[in-house]
């Protein structure tokens, strides 16, 4: 769409980008914008927007609270996109306090052993999903425990 696009490589040519731009007007479409990462493709040199949704504003109209997620790339170079489309207003989730290994925890058996256990525990998927899954479940139990161990009242 632009030279903003794109960071890093040779520039792109202005004319087939006034062109395209010009065609997405002639057709009424609106580009959505995105949430996330700028960037949906991506190499050694070069970060480009590449993947975008349209709409038109009766689309628009019937669904006020649609938008595009980049997400985080995975085994490709470009950035999947999340599509969530709603005519009501999305709510959202508190976001879960960020986990934090407590010093209290040091030494503790228990803690010792809650980690074992979880790392133990075989998980499917790449090594970067297994590494995710077991962080989180682990963290998790950890907190649970936290819980239940330290914030007697």
């Amino acid at each position: 769409m632009s030279r903003a696009d794109k960071s890093g490589g040779p520039p792109r040519a202005q004319a087939p980008m006034m062109e395209f731009r010009r065609t997405m007007a002639n057709c009424g479409f609106i580009d959505l914008g995105y949430v996330g990462s700028k960037y949906t493709w991506s190499n050694k040199f070069t970060k480009e927007r590449l993947d975008r949704g349209f709409q038109t504003a009766q689309w628009r109209s019937w669904f006020p609270y649609s938008r595009i997620i980049t997400m985080d790339p995975s085994e490709s170079d470009h950035y999947p996109l999340l599509i969530e489309v709603s005519p009501n207003k999305i709510q959202r989730r508190k976001t879960a306090r960020l986990f934090r290994f407590e010093e209290v925890w040091h030494g503790n058996s228990d803690c010792r052993s809650i980690i074992q256990r979880k790392w133990a525990q075989p998980i499917t998927g790449n090594a970067l999903q297994q590494l995710g899954t077991k962080i989180k479940a682990t963290g998790r139990e950890l907190m649970d425990w936290h819980i239940k161990e330290f914030d007697k009242q």
